[in-house]
């Protein structure tokens, strides 16, 4: 993969390849604990600080070592990456980061690090290469944002903890049931807007 082509593409983390509306792991806990935008706001950084690092820091595991073991190498540069966000994030954001709980810790796993690394980010210069993860975890952050301000707005009717004025509330919007098809929607939706854009932009692996 050449530089020229990512280069082309760098919109791919903020739409054809979102990792929270193209599923995988990363879109878990947005559907699990994403109920309102502070939530959404905390998890994004955690996610950024833990992907950002994890990449550049595993881009120097050498690509002579066999796939299996730079898969396992990239998990155990991200574990202990997360150790000192955990941290930051319960010092910075103590009440927040409580919420989290066990699906932070999920995000050490997520697809960025381990797919897009092995088959994206590790083929670009460090430069090139440290944008564009910016730009997919930019990616990630607005996507889990929306859904946090959606759920948010119909299961509390607030925003910020800031009380809107409603004649609609529905609690059941802060499961995971709601989650699931609220990204699911905005999947489809997104899926929509990039085959009517570019047919075969839409068409292509990623």
């Amino acid at each position: 993969m050449d530089n020229k082509k990512i280069s082309v593409n760098l919109t791919d983390g903020l739409f054809r390849q979102n990792v929270v509306v193209s599923s995988g792991l990363a879109a878990f806990p947005v559907i699990a604990i994403v109920t309102t935008l502070k939530n959404a706001i905390v998890l994004s950084v955690g996610f950024t600080l833990i992907t950002v690092l994890s990449v550049i820091v595993s881009s120097f595991i050498s690509r002579k070592i066999i796939y299996a073991m730079r898969i396992a190498l990239f998990s155990l540069v991200s574990s202990v990456i997360y150790i000192p966000v955990a941290l930051f994030l319960r010092a910075v954001f103590p009440s927040v980061s409580v919420n989290l709980g066990m699906y932070l810790p999920i995000l050490v796993v997520n697809s960025v690090i381990l797919s897009k690394s092995e088959s994206r980010f590790h083929h670009l210069s460090k430069a090139m290469m440290s944008f564009d993860v910016l730009i997919f975890c930019f990616g990630f952050s607005l996507a889990a944002m929306l859904v946090g301000a959606i759920r948010e707005v119909v299961a509390y009717n607030t925003i910020f903890d800031y009380k809107i004025n409603m004649n609609f509330e529905m609690a059941s919007a802060a499961q995971p049931f709601f989650g699931f098809i609220l990204i699911g929607c905005l999947s489809a939706l997104t899926r929509l807007i990039i085959h009517k854009n570019n047919p075969k932009l839409s068409k292509e692996k990623k």
